[in-house]
């Protein structure tokens, strides 16, 4: 990960962490995601595209965050730990 993206990543997440510690009102907490549960899970059937995949986390420095599930979407959404704040769901229609 490039060093400016990772200072302003670190900034926005320490902005995030003071002000949720001096906010008590729930309106006026950020909530932000936080590193230990900032996480992406992407499935894929394609093996030749899983490998392809694997490369992109890796090369930004991200491969902790991101998890590839192999299989059917409408199969392995069922064995994945939610809950999930967005999904996406791109199969075939």
């Amino acid at each position: 990960m490039a060093r400016p993206l990772r200072e302003l990543l670190e900034t926005l997440a320490k902005l995030g962490e003071d002000n949720d510690a001096r906010e008590t009102a729930r309106p006026k907490r950020m909530l932000n995601i936080t590193r230990d549960t900032g996480r992406v899970s992407t499935l894929e059937l394609d093996p030749d595209k899983i490998a392809r995949a694997g490369t992109n986390p890796s090369s930004a420095g991200l491969t902790g965050f991101v998890d590839i599930v192999r299989g059917k979407a409408a199969d392995a959404l069922e064995s994945l730990p939610g809950p999930f704040d967005l999904v996406f769901l791109d199969a075939d229609r």
